[in-house]
């Protein structure tokens, strides 16, 4: 998980682990799941078509693989199918812009395979290009999917009660921890909440990050750089190396 490093007071007293107050929308609690759309953001038809892609419910009806030309068309306009893919036919990734059968049979092929989804063919972006351009098709919707968006709660998939907290909600903002003279670890991958304890000084954070496992080149370079991602990954001709949040600072 990535790590930042704050400024907070010595004596600041947040519970490990636990998402700062100020990080959390108090309103989202009057949020409740639209009686109409059942959550799913879109009206009847169209709500039908994106619970088939998975076919969770109809399997016989899954379409996730089964795309169409338009489909695939749609993703190259929103340049979700990766070049290699294409590379794959023998096409110029650059020029090749228009979907044909061999490469809706390829990108369907694909679909079975678990790189699918770091090609960028069936994320949750992909899946709500590939609902738009079948909701046209089938006359669902004529110009764009927002056509389709439940009335009741506008596509937003839940409503607020009583309706005055949607503004309340909408118009919140994040407050951050008090800033103080204190040095204190952070994730980054939820809202924000405290790993470690507080520290007079980098030197002593430095010291509690070893013990803790890391490097004492991750450490110091943490403790100056003040962030790390979540993960880094080395590729060389011998192998790879993967390093976790703080140590990728080494």
């Amino acid at each position: 998980m990535g790590r930042e490093l704050k400024r907070v007071p010595l004596d600041f007293d947040w519970p490990l682990d636990r998402i700062w107050k100020g990080y959390q929308n108090p309103y989202w609690q009057y949020a409740k799941k639209c009686p109409e759309c059942k959550g799913k953001s879109y009206t009847k038809d169209v709500r039908e078509l994106a619970d088939d892609w998975y076919g969770f419910d109809r399997p016989e009806n899954r379409w996730q693989e089964k795309l169409e030309i338009e489909e695939v068309q749609a993703l190259l306009d929103n340049k979700r199918v990766d070049k290699q893919v294409i590379k794959q036919i023998g096409k110029d990734p650059e020029t090749y812009k228009i979907a044909t059968p061999e490469l809706v049979k390829l990108v369907n092929e694909l679909a079975h395979q678990p790189v699918a989804l770091f090609l960028g063919l069936h994320d949750s972006i992909g899946m709500h290009i590939c609902l738009e351009a079948r909701a046209k098709k089938l006359g669902y919707i004529k110009k764009d999917i927002k056509e389709a968006y439940c009335p009741n709660c506008e596509g937003e998939g839940n409503v607020f009660e009583p309706p005055e907290m949607k503004e309340k909600y909408a118009t919140w903002e994040r407050e951050h921890p008090p800033k103080g003279d204190g040095y204190q670890v952070w994730e980054t991958v939820s809202e924000g909440s405290p790993q470690s304890p507080v520290f007079p000084n980098k030197k002593e954070l430095i010291a509690w990050l070893i013990l803790k496992g890391y490097s004492p080149e991750a450490a110091e370079n943490f403790a100056n750089d003040g962030w790390s991602p979540t993960m880094t990954a080395t590729v060389t001709a011998q192998g790879g190396e993967l390093k976790n949040d703080i140590e990728s600072c080494a």
